[in-house]
């Protein structure tokens, strides 16, 4: 029995080779397409593709190319027909293509009728907002130097075409998708990028807050950042003073970038620490604050101002975190308020003398002579705190 089953493994294995040498052979005998030659696509009958998506890939870029408008019907999974579209009008253009092997996804064109009689297309469907994206990737790059002029002159040129000006921002938008992913993606690469930002500089600080979803994923809802440069800077050589202010952030993550800015020796904006949050609230704005003192190791704050405007929570946050510390408030929100009421360009500049002034003799008689061009203007400025 033993020597039996050891006759039938050779037997099997020279079947094997066999098969293996009529196969490739039959190779040779056909010419294998070249995905790295799609501009110059030349179809002719026993062409063999790796599988039908390379086949429908080839005839796709063949029909741009040669600027007919080629219907893809119905096929099956082993044979492919492709046709031109102006076939019910006398224009017999045919391509058909099926597989020449068991258990092997290439397809081999079987016919081909290569008669072109129709008009040349300008409006192809085929040259679609995809297509447009793919090929020309580098030039619909975000952040490039795009011109939608010289673009629609550079695919006319080359392929003969005239894509519409939304067509063309359409593919400018995946094309960006194709180059930096979507963003909902991107915000799985967080993790990745804290770790190399505390690898490269150590001693950064980076303060995620998650929440858990579906198969315990954790999901990004706020993220705290202070560069250890940017605090060794503020620390040894900037003025004790920080800006705090916040904007929204438009997009896939709808949230508030919260802002701490310093001044250094040049009287220059230098960049502290920032954040990522839901929304612009005291709780948020406690979160942020608490973090940056201990990062700024503002125990008692003594010697710091804190300059801001009266965003909501910020002024109690302030107060309850940092004993010891000045809070000023920003004069040109300030200035942006009493303008909408006031627009006297004297009281204007008034507004900014008493701003400077650096004493309280100079202040009240700045004040007096606001109150002597207008009582309302003065009454506005008293109720507001001096700081």
């Amino acid at each position: 029995m033993d020597e039996l089953d050891e006759e039938h493994k050779e037997a099997v294995k020279e079947l094997k080779r066999l098969d293996y040498r009529k196969a490739c052979k039959r190779q040779l005998r056909y010419k294998q397409f070249d995905e790295s030659d799609l501009r110059n696509v030349r179809l002719k009958e026993g062409l063999v593709f790796a599988n039908p998506k390379v086949f429908k890939d080839v005839v796709h870029e063949y029909g741009i190319k040669i600027g007919r408008s080629i219907m893809f019907p119905c096929n099956e999974k082993h044979r492919v027909r492709r046709v031109c579209k102006g076939r019910a009008n006398g224009y017999p253009w045919t391509v058909y293509a099926s597989t020449f092997e068991v258990n092997n996804p290439g397809l081999m064109i079987r016919s081909l009728t290569n008669m072109h009689s129709c008009p040349r297309v300008q409006k192809n469907k085929l040259a679609n907002a995809n297509w447009l994206s793919k090929k020309f990737t580098e030039e619909l790059r975000p952040g490039g130097n795009f011109r939608l002029g010289d673009f629609l002159g550079k695919v006319k040129q080359e392929y003969v075409l005239a894509p519409s000006k939304n067509q063309v921002y359409r593919a400018k938008r995946k094309a960006g998708l194709l180059i930096e992913g979507t963003l909902a993606s991107q915000y799985d690469k967080l993790w990745d990028y804290a770790e190399e930002l505390k690898r490269s500089n150590l001693g950064t600080t980076v303060v995620f807050d998650n929440e858990m979803g579906h198969n315990q994923t954790p999901i990004f809802k706020r993220i705290y950042i202070f560069l250890h440069a940017c605090k060794l800077g503020w620390l040894n050589g900037c003025r004790p003073i920080i800006g705090l202010d916040g904007c929204h952030i438009k997009g896939y993550h709808k949230s508030q970038l919260l802002l701490a800015i310093g001044i250094d020796a040049n009287n220059c904006y230098y960049h502290v620490a920032y954040a990522v949050v839901e929304k612009e609230c005291y709780t948020f704005w406690f979160w942020f604050l608490d973090l940056l003192k201990l990062d700024l190791r503002l125990e008692r704050s003594v010697g710091v101002t804190f300059m801001t405007d009266k965003q909501k929570g910020l002024v109690k946050a302030i107060s309850q975190l940092s004993d010891g510390c000045e809070h000023r408030n920003c004069v040109h929100h300030f200035y942006a308020n009493f303008q909408l009421k006031f627009k006297n360009q004297l009281l204007r500049d008034k507004v900014w003398q008493a701003a400077r002034a650096t004493t309280v003799i100079e202040f009240t008689r700045v004040m007096q002579d606001i109150k002597n061009i207008s009582e309302e203007a003065h009454n506005w400025l008293s109720a507001k705190p001096t700081t």
